[in-house]
């Protein structure tokens, strides 16, 4: 508030401002009347202002009096986005660092990928570059212990076994229905038998492994694991029945026998009416043995390149997550898996053999195409880590 003498009086001055709006001065105005000619935007922060007691002008955003005003200083940085991407024949960007890292961890991109930065004009991949370091997994110092070949423990003497799926109807019930593991690398007159064999109807929704993976209930023990085919057997010699609660071993829920698919009495007549030899025919016996793996593949089909993560590995084939959007069966695909699990380098022609469409999401490949040294360093791979 401003003071102005009249005489020996001093009266109070609080209207200190006056504005110049299109040429033309308007005034004079207290500190609340420019605020609310700003709210009006009849002010802007950069309108003419002048200072009755200053005698001086200025702009409305220098002054001050009114500095609560000014939009709020930006506390997030905007990344320079000069970095580009090759996937395929495909280029395309710019974009930032942050991008990148995105890209990667959303699977869209692999550390092996290459990028350009546009200030050095050449093409590096991604895992060469210092400022992408963090993204480069630590690597393990410590020997792996595993327990068997992949997900389900295999028991002492199963070693050499690798009994793979029996396909059947379904029961109609939806949530019942086992979507098949096309992790298995099964061979085609394998699969043809068994089409042959008349287990399989029209509908061949429903696969059944033979693993061990059958946990009973029996009174107040838990047996098992126990494959499919022992199950069925307790049920012939009634030492279990259809009202008996079963559940897989990585599962908590107890179900009776006659709620689990797998189970449906149908099925289980369909079994029961084979010798023991014969319904152990029925499971498609794969000629190579497979191992869990983990490294980062690419699959070009089409035209087109996918990328997911081979999960797990045979000598004649292996399982690549990624979404299978438009494959189909029987087609042939080039793949490249990078070094992972193991620095093993794989790039073949291949046939696809099994399509998932739900978890684990991708598709299960023959190899037709892998040369000698490559088939040697899978066999031995394979054969280390299932022993």
């Amino acid at each position: 508030m401003l003071n102005k003498r009249r005489g020996n009086q001093e009266v109070a001055i609080s209207k200190n401002f006056v504005v110049q709006i299109k040429d033309r001065n308007y005034g004079p105005l207290d500190h609340a009347g420019m605020v609310r000619f700003f709210q009006r935007k009849i002010l802007t922060l950069h309108s003419c202002v002048y200072r009755i007691k200053e005698k001086q002008w200025s702009l409305l955003g220098e002054l001050v009096d009114f500095t609560d005003l000014l939009p709020a200083k930006p506390q997030r940085m905007i990344e320079k986005r000069n970095i580009f991407i090759s996937v395929g024949d495909r280029v395309s960007g710019p974009y930032s660092k942050s991008d990148i890292a995105s890209r990667v961890s959303d699977g869209d991109l692999s550390i092996f990928d290459y990028v350009l930065i546009e200030e050095e004009g050449r093409w590096r991949c991604i895992k060469d570059l210092p400022i992408f370091l963090n993204l480069i997994p630590k690597i393990p110092t410590v020997i792996p212990v595993l327990e068997g070949p992949g997900p389900e423990q295999l028991r002492p003497n199963d070693a050499d076994l690798d009994i793979p799926d029996l396909k059947i109807p379904p029961t109609g019930d939806e949530e019942d229905r086992e979507v098949a593991d096309s992790r298995d690398d099964e061979v085609e007159e394998g699969i043809e038998n068994v089409e042959e064999s008349g287990v399989l109807g029209e509908d061949k929704n429903l696969t059944i492994k033979n693993d061990p993976v059958w946990m009973v209930e029996k009174g107040d023990k838990t047996l098992g694991p126990y494959r499919y085919l022992e199950i069925i057997k307790m049920l012939q010699k009634n030492s279990i029945t259809q009202n008996n609660k079963i559940r897989r071993k990585d599962e908590q829920k107890w179900r009776p026998l006659s709620d689990i698919g797998e189970f449906h009495s149908n099925i289980v007549k369909k079994i029961s009416s084979q010798k023991d030899k014969d319904a152990s025919k029925l499971f498609v016996q794969r000629k190579y043995k497979r191992t869990s793996y983990l490294g980062p593949a690419t699959v070009t089909y089409n035209g087109k390149l996918y990328r997911g993560t081979c999960t797990s590995i045979s000598e004649g084939g292996c399982f690549i997550e990624l979404r299978p959007s438009d494959f189909q069966l029987h087609k042939e695909i080039m793949i490249k898996i990078m070094p992972g699990t193991v620095p093993l380098a794989i790039e073949a022609r291949a046939k696809i053999v099994s399509i998932n469409e739900r978890s684990p999401r991708g598709i299960g490949v023959k190899f037709i195409g892998v040369n000698e040294d490559q088939a040697g360093l899978i066999r031995k791979f394979v054969e280390k880590f299932c022993r």
